[in-house]
């Protein structure tokens, strides 16, 4: 997600790329595309709040975010559009693995891991390219903020 001129990513899940493609029923379904409009849906006019805390690997802010009650990051998760991180909440990880078992979303075909999807179709704005971005960040202000108008990408 973007905010003016900062990229975040929600802490405890990758998700599709917004180009990543899943075989279901033996036909390619844009499910990085429904993923990415899942997101910007559950966001659109409301007021979010996101608190950063760490770094992804490209040095990019990690967050968490909330719409009304409403963990942005598990949201996606329980509707079986993002795989869920090594460190996420121990209730994240029930919602990813409900998602898997009922075969929701993504997990309603076959899916590549996004980290894998993203190694065999490299893009020529890479992550790397925002670590300038990231890093002007004002990272002493690590408390929550309201934020509209994001944009979101996949």
């Amino acid at each position: 997600m973007t905010f003016g001129d900062q990229r975040i990513r929600l802490a405890g899940i990758d998700a599709p790329e917004k180009q990543q493609t899943c075989p279901r029923n033996g036909i390619e379904w844009a499910c990085g595309q429904e993923a990415t409009e899942i997101l910007t849906g559950s966001l659109d006019g409301k007021q979010l709040r996101c608190t950063t805390g760490g770094h992804d690997r490209y040095d990019g802010a990690l967050a968490t975010c909330i719409v009304g009650q409403a963990d942005i990051a598990r949201m996606m998760l329980a509707a079986g559009f993002a795989f869920v991180s090594e460190d996420a909440s121990e209730e994240s990880k029930a919602a990813y693995q409900q998602a898997m078992d009922t075969k929701l979303g993504i997990w309603d075909g076959e899916v590549q891991i996004a980290a894998e999807w993203r190694s065999a179709h490299p893009q020529p704005t890479s992550p790397v390219r925002n670590i300038a971005r990231a890093t002007s960040m004002n990272t002493a202000a690590r408390k929550p903020r309201s934020h509209g108008g994001s944009t979101v990408n996949g």
